[in-house]
């Protein structure tokens, strides 16, 4: 199901919008990444807290946005770690057990094992 879909069909909001835009530049200068900080603070008070200026220059410098689709898996349950991850629009749902889910597409989530929890966007979310 996820194929179907570009990132052009998705519908956000202006401040998710502007991140995507200015997530999209290689080459950041220091408005643009002050402008990042300034956004995703917006969407996730709570976040950055306890941060230096310079650790959050350093950060959103080489940090990236990723776009999920409804239902797509983004990591399971033993998979290594290879990047912090918040809700800065939507939601997440966490599951136990989840199957194989590539053939998945008539909408039944009982496939990705027991419902846990679903993590909103701008929430400090500890699993």
């Amino acid at each position: 199901m996820q194929g179907e879909y570009s990132i052009n069909d998705l519908i956000f909001d202006a401040l998710t919008s502007r991140l995507l835009h200015l997530f999209s530049k290689g080459d950041r200068n220091d408005e643009i990444i002050e402008e990042i900080i300034c956004l995703v603070q917006e969407k996730a008070p709570n976040l950055l807290d306890g941060l230096s200026t310079e650790l959050k220059e350093e950060i959103f410098q080489t940090a990236s946005l990723r776009c999920y689709f409804k239902d797509q898996v983004i990591f399971r349950h033993g998979d290594a770690p290879d990047a912090f991850y918040t809700v800065i629009y939507g939601a997440v749902s966490l599951y136990s057990d989840c199957e194989d889910v590539s053939n998945k597409g008539d909408g039944d989530r009982s496939v990705y094992g027991k419902f846990l929890k679903q993590l909103q966007a701008g929430c400090k979310n500890i699993i």
